[in-house]
């Protein structure tokens, strides 16, 4: 079992006051959904750096020397904040060391920023986040998902007009994406968000954080088509593992 730090005012002393962590906002029965993009993140970015996850009543941790790792275990997201004030007082000396890795429904897929500060109204995990500490001024990556075109809001053929708009939107969210979107992420936005997710460590100073990348749906197509033509050249996939994930980049259409 782990052993409980020692704390004053409810912050651990033994804590380590210069690195990072980076928080996954997200809903843990729906780790793969829009919603759950930034754990999705941050999850990945665990695996690839070949960290082991420490389970925790409130959140699960990655704690490591130069870098902490933290995604929630509540049942709702509105509980993101909860979650993300315990881990913080646990893991960290300060608020703004920490990088919250959350969903952006304003930007579409292939959309990524990396700044400080900012509104936090039209997220429900960055708002229970507010919530908490009482401020806005922390460090985020934030990563598209787009809003639904009107022409796919068609939940197993449901009346819409009997909704509003906020369910339709929380349905969306908590929707997983189509099979291509799930591929275009996996194979071409997490390498990007892994790269910002490094930048971030020669930042010393919070404020200073802006990163901005950002591809078309034509350009992340194109990107995922060459990238599947490399892995296959090199011998780090095959056809067969393609078709398992039932992938066929010469028909993509762009």
């Amino acid at each position: 079992m782990q052993s409980v730090p020692r704390t004053v005012g409810g912050r651990n002393v033994s804590a380590k006051p210069y690195r990072k962590a980076f928080f996954g906002v997200g809903n843990y029965i729906y780790p793969r959904s829009r919603l759950s993009i930034g754990l999705w993140a941050v999850d990945s970015y665990a695996k690839k750096r070949r960290y082991i996850w420490e389970k925790n009543k409130l959140f699960d941790t990655c704690d490591y020397i130069d870098c902490a790792l933290i995604r929630p275990t509540a049942y709702f997201i509105e509980e993101n904040g909860y979650c993300f004030e315990k881990a913080a007082n646990y893991l960290l000396t300060s608020y703004d060391r920490c990088i919250i890795v959350h969903y952006n429904s304003k930007s579409t897929l292939g959309e990524i920023t990396l700044n400080f500060g900012g509104r936090c109204e039209d997220n429900i995990g960055l708002q229970s986040i507010f919530d908490k500490i009482g401020t806005e001024n922390f460090a985020r990556l934030s990563i598209g998902v787009a809003q639904p075109p009107d022409k796919e809001i068609d939940f197993l053929h449901l009346p819409i007009f009997k909704y509003d708009n906020y369910t339709l939107r929380s349905w969306y969210l908590l929707s997983k994406f189509p099979p291509l979107e799930t591929d275009l992420f996996e194979f071409v936005l997490l390498p990007e968000i892994h790269n910002l997710m490094e930048k971030a460590f020669e930042v010393s100073d919070s404020n200073n954080y802006f990163q901005y990348f950002k591809l078309s749906y034509r350009e992340l197509v194109a990107k995922f088509q060459s990238e599947i033509h490399y892995k296959l050249d090199s011998g780090l996939i095959t056809k067969e593992q393609l078709h398992q994930r039932r992938l066929n980049p010469w028909t993509t259409e762009i």
